[in-house]
């Protein structure tokens, strides 16, 4: 099985993409859910963000999903105790992962 481009504290390593995480993080997790199957769509991943319990279960489902499809070691608790104590530094670790930058939708849109 693989590993992580970067570790779940390697979310400095790209500063930038990081500070995109930090302040879009609705649109990051809209792209991940629908990138990886989460979500039908990147608005449904984001408004999920808002809703207390649902935002964790779909940021735990995304990074199941991202683990699945890059074949990446881990395991369900692993990734439950990841998005509850560190979720947006998760997040940047996703995105890195699946090649998502939250400016490149906007610009499209």
């Amino acid at each position: 099985m693989g590993e992580w481009k970067s570790g779940l504290f390697g979310c400095f390593d790209d500063i930038g993409l990081c500070l995109k995480v930090y302040f879009l993080p609705c649109i990051a997790v809209g792209i991940l859910a629908e990138k990886t199957g989460v979500a039908d769509s990147c608005l449904i991943g984001g408004i999920s963000l808002f809703v207390p319990l649902l935002n964790l279960f779909c940021l735990w489902k995304i990074r199941g999903a991202v683990r699945d499809k890059k074949s990446i070691d881990g395991s369900p608790v692993k990734d439950c105790l990841e998005v509850w104590c560190c979720g947006l530094c998760a997040a940047v670790q996703e995105c890195k992962e699946m090649d998502v930058d939250p400016l490149d939708w906007i610009q499209r849109q």
